[in-house]
């Protein structure tokens, strides 16, 4: 007995049109391919290596991560820098002034009150600079300004920074004694370090008071690197803008003209004088350290960016497809579709009347 198994035109057809859907969609994704120069299932394609490929998608996240943490503190340290030249700029400026006056008033020295209060009001305006919106000289309280306004009342203590250092100045210095206490009277007034909050920090300065114990400061820290966290930046309660800020009172709250005694006015203004060279000198000091610290976040940056690089590098090895093998494919089904739409065509006009 013999089995005859028939196919019918139709279903030859059928099979036909299912063979071309598969081959499209075999088409649209080699052309996805192409265009992207990615598989276009990466995690089918690589099998088991697909682990490999999300742990460096990880990998290179966290360097990308750190890439955009470093590129703000890279961008605060910036503007620190440049604030920081600004007020070391006034500060200098009134020194210059300053100087010729040191042993005995000259044809300046009737300038000086005036141009005291004019380079304390450069200074407190550049180092209530933000960046982000964040004020960079006030430690982690970056949610307002860093220093009070020389004649504005501090909410702390309803006292402005002009009067509280007028209460203890008075109007004149009578003699080298009295010289002597009313600059140990400032000294405390401007001390940042007693481990309570000083008159300076409760009047002058807004920001994050100085720790117990004479420690330093509560500085903003930032993580730059894995294992690596930076404690950086200047705040307005250091010594160096201490002095600075001291050192110009001492001409901003009186005419050093009025005062009459040799002596005390040498103690007087000599003192001031080296508050104010003391405080520049701290601040170029300062200045220095932050640019190191600047040069420590762009090693990292730089680091992480090449690290960065090579995990995506890797990561297109991986996932990506050779255009030349994409395209040769691209070309192939076409040509493999193109003869599939004609044995359909010819199917489709086979009819047994062509022969009858």
């Amino acid at each position: 007995m013999v089995n005859v198994t028939t196919v019918s035109s139709f279903q030859m057809t059928l099979n036909n049109r299912l063979k071309l859907a598969s081959l499209n969609g075999q088409l649209l994704q080699a052309n996805d391919e192409v265009a992207s120069g990615l598989k276009s299932d990466v995690y089918s394609s690589l099998g088991s290596g697909a682990a490999q490929t999300l742990i460096l998608r990880q990998q290179m996240d966290v360097a990308d991560s750190f890439l955009v943490t470093n590129e703000l503190v890279a961008g605060r340290m910036s503007a620190m820098d440049e604030a920081l030249g600004a007020a070391r700029d006034a500060a200098q400026s009134f020194l210059s002034l300053a100087l010729p006056n040191a042993s005995g008033a000259t044809q300046t020295a009737s300038q000086l009150q005036s141009s005291a209060l004019s380079a304390i009001s450069s200074i407190v305006s550049a180092l209530n600079t933000t960046y982000g919106g964040s004020a960079l000289f006030a430690g982690t309280r970056t949610d307002g300004s860093a220093l009070q306004e020389w004649s504005k009342a501090s909410a702390t203590t309803g006292t402005s920074p002009e009067d509280a250092v007028a209460a203890l100045v008075g109007g004149t210095i009578t003699d080298s004694n009295d010289a002597a206490a009313k600059i140990a009277a400032l000294e405390a007034a401007f001390a940042s370090t007693s481990g309570t909050t000083s008159d300076f920090e409760g009047t002058f300065y807004n920001g994050t008071p100085a720790q117990t114990g004479g420690t330093d400061n509560a500085r903003l820290t930032a993580r730059i690197a894995q294992g690596v966290t930076l404690d950086y930046g200047i705040q307005a309660n250091d010594s160096a803008i201490l002095d600075t800020l001291r050192g110009l009172a001492m001409f901003a709250t009186m005419d050093v003209t009025t005062i009459t005694d040799s002596d005390a006015y040498a103690a007087w203004v000599g003192d001031a004088i080296n508050t104010l060279s003391s405080g520049i000198s701290g601040v170029d000091q300062s200045r220095a350290t932050l640019g190191n610290q600047q040069n420590l976040v762009e090693t990292q940056t730089a680091r992480h960016q090449q690290l960065s690089d090579l995990y995506n590098n890797r990561i297109l090895d991986l996932e990506g497809v050779d255009p030349y093998e994409a395209a040769t494919r691209v070309s192939a089904l076409q040509t493999q579709i193109e003869a599939t739409y004609a044995v359909t065509a010819q199917l489709q006009q086979l009819s047994i009347l062509n022969y009858l």
